[in-house]
C-alpha cells in the first residue's frame, strides 16, 4: 500500500519547482522579464487546457488550420505600417 509521504520524490520535486516558480517575480523585477513569464505561463495554460479538451474529450475544432494560416498576415502588415 502506497502512503503519501512528503520525502517522496514525487511529492518534492514538483512542489519545490512550484515554490521556484512562484519566486521569481519576487526576485526578477525586470517588467520585460516579468511579461514574458507571464505569456510563456499563460501559453502554457493554453496548451493544457486544449490537450484536455482536445485530447481526452475528443472535440475536433475546425477553427484552428484557419487562424494558424491568418495569423501571421496582421505581423506582417504592422511592421511596415509602424511609423
Amino acid at each position: 500500500m502506497n502512503r503519501f509521504s512528503l520525502t517522496s520524490p514525487r511529492v518534492y520535486v514538483p512542489l519545490g519547482l512550484v515554490v521556484i516558480l512562484f519566486g521569481i517575480p519576487l526576485v526578477m523585477r525586470n517588467p520585460i522579464f516579468l511579461h514574458l513569464m507571464i505569456l510563456i505561463f499563460f501559453y502554457a495554460y493554453l496548451t493544457l487546457s486544449w490537450n484536455i479538451v482536445g485530447g481526452f474529450a475528443g472535440q475536433v475544432s475546425l477553427v484552428t488550420r484557419p487562424l494558424q494560416a491568418l495569423g501571421p498576415i496582421p505581423p506582417h502588415f504592422f511592421s511596415f505600417n509602424w511609423d
